[in-house]
């Protein structure tokens, strides 16, 4: 109830105070990977049950899960068969019967053996966290942009690390991807363009276009402010270094979509 008032009096807040916003600095790819960990923790924490064991107390959660598999050889088979017949059950009924209720049906079923066993509503639990899992997701991710991909990484590991404090996991995954949304910001794409074939200017390395000798012409994809300003000068300075010959410098702005002051 304590915990219940706690977690109201703290959204009632966050309300009032318009600080919903702080949700939007958490990064999808920073979501997946912790929703993946979840997922795989909230499943293992169910495995003593199904097991028919006691969990090892521990401070550490791969511990205590360690601890489970020590004492395999203790396993209560009958529960275990129990447990995996439920979710066999839930399974079947959801291929072939989507439409009835095949926990409430796993449910009912095995009361009518016993009072409904721990291993059964392991059984549920960890049926119900299968759909959590979306590891094509943080591929997803790393094929979108590496630094997606690696923000999903390292949520992944820390959420892991940090259990059972699944918070400090996501905290981090949040951190690790505005650190490199700003590296992002902060080394924007400058591209070297020549004339193409349409008169128009273009990438000259994408395109494998040659480069005059007295012109260099640049085009900065982002935001010019003080975080990139140098930057931008060391990758103009950069240019004229591989072209002793130019007279002139061409800066194509279209790519910059804000100024501040520096810039």
């Amino acid at each position: 109830m304590l915990l219940a008032l706690i977690v109201g009096a703290i959204q009632l807040g966050l309300d009032v105070l318009r600080l919903g916003v702080v949700v939007n600095f958490l990064s999808h790819p920073a979501v997946v990977g912790f929703t993946n960990v979840a997922a795989i923790i909230i499943g293992l924490s169910q495995l003593y049950k199904l097991l028919g064991m006691s969990m090892p107390k521990s401070d550490v959660f791969f511990k205590g899960i360690l601890g489970v598999l020590a004492q395999l050889p203790e396993t209560h088979v009958p529960t275990l068969l129990m447990g995996v017949g439920a979710i066999a059950l839930m399974l079947l009924m959801k291929r072939h019967l989507p439409r009835w209720p095949n926990v409430l049906v796993a449910v009912v079923l095995t009361t009518l053996l016993y009072h409904l066993p721990q291993a059964v509503l392991a059984g549920i639990i960890m049926l119900a966290v299968l759909s959590l899992f979306n590891f094509a997701a943080m591929k997803h991710a790393w094929q979108a942009h590496r630094h997606d991909g690696v923000a999903a990484g390292v949520t992944f590991l820390a959420t892991l690390v940090f259990a059972p404090n699944l918070d400090y996991g996501i905290l981090v995954g949040a951190a690790v991807a505005i650190v490199l949304f700003l590296l992002r910001r902060m080394r924007p794409r400058v591209a070297r363009l020549s004339r193409h074939a349409d008169g128009t200017l273009r990438d000259a390395r994408v395109h494998n276009l040659p480069e005059s000798e007295t012109i260099v012409a640049l085009r900065f994809d982002g935001s010019l402010y003080f975080a990139n300003v140098s930057y931008f000068e060391d990758a103009i300075l950069g240019a004229l270094a591989e072209s002793p010959a130019a007279r002139y410098v061409l800066v194509v702005g279209d790519g910059i979509n804000e100024l501040d002051a520096s810039g």
